[in-house]
């Protein structure tokens, strides 16, 4: 892996892209753009719960782990509706 490595390195210093089977599982370098924001993976985790919960706000809170009004200002600042 160490020899492929350097072959295939473009500059002096070893990058973790030279290493894409250590820091990207199955060699998939393309999808590490695809990582999303954490406001936007807490956006879908919120939804996924509240859905989860048939938009039931307190089981969602308690899923969650988080207060009825934290729950209402990610409602607001993500703009969900039922």
């Amino acid at each position: 892996m160490l020899t492929r490595a350097v072959v295939h390195s473009t500059g002096t210093v070893l990058q973790p892209d030279s290493f894409p089977d250590l820091f990207y599982p199955q060699g998939e370098t393309e999808d590490r753009e695809k990582i999303m924001t954490l406001m936007q993976l807490e956006k879908e985790h919120v939804i996924k719960a509240l859905q989860q919960t048939n938009w039931n706000r307190g089981i969602t809170c308690d899923l969650l782990g988080i207060s009825r009004p934290t729950l209402r200002e990610k409602i607001k600042k993500y703009k969900l509706n039922q």
